[in-house]
């Protein structure tokens, strides 16, 4: 149970002047810098189809013809 509180030990930790120049260390999200918006990625701009109100109402189908006796 104290081990938990217990101070890391002195000496060369995280904090090291050396870890700052280490190649290998891990690239923290604030120093990356940010991807410009290209416009290849967006989709280009669909032409709009014409809406149903300026097609043509559907007829109805004309009635069976009578057969002849």
């Amino acid at each position: 149970m104290t081990d938990f509180f217990r101070r890391p030990p002195p000496g060369a930790g995280p904090s090291a002047k050396d870890a700052e120049q280490d190649p290998n260390r891990s690239v923290t999200p604030l120093e990356t810098p940010a991807a410009p918006v290209s416009p290849v990625l967006a989709p280009p701009p669909r032409q709009r189809s014409p809406t149903t109100t300026a097609l043509p109402a559907p007829q109805p189908p004309p009635p069976p013809a009578e057969p002849f006796a």
